[in-house]
């Protein structure tokens, strides 16, 4: 990856992408965000991003992983409304098996509810990145 690209990943924002409970609506606060990202794959086609879903486990097995591919889709659809080509983008849905707070409070679910975007080199060199 060429060091001004290198720079660039270490720069993106490593938060996720939070949702609204039973949403998979990007919150117009993140927008701007996902924007940047799309400016930075254009110059730099060595790139690649996953998007990954998440939701709180508060409901059934088969709709969390519905709507965490949901929100992971709303990602890659948004980067693709920007001019990112689809083969460099890759999404999918874990459902609520990866928490990183517990579901037992409301603030808790409200960090499950999220995407997280992991930027990678086409040539499989994995970045520390988002």
């Amino acid at each position: 990856m060429s060091a001004s690209c290198a720079a660039l990943v270490e720069s993106f924002p490593s938060e996720a992408l939070l949702f609204e409970r039973n949403s998979s609506t990007i919150r117009g606060a993140d927008v701007p965000r996902l924007n940047r990202l799309a400016d930075t794959l254009g110059v730099c086609p060595e790139l690649s991003v996953r998007a990954v879903g998440h939701r709180d486990g508060i409901e059934t097995t088969r709709s969390n992983r519905a709507m965490s591919e949901n929100r992971a889709r709303a990602v890659v659809d948004h980067l693709m409304r920007r001019g990112v080509d689809a083969a460099r983008l890759d999404w999918r849905g874990a459902g609520a098996s990866r928490p990183v707070a517990s579901n037992a409070t409301w603030e808790g679910r409200n960090r499950n509810r999220r995407v997280e975007l992991e930027i990678y080199s086409v040539a499989g060199t994995s970045s520390d990145g988002p």
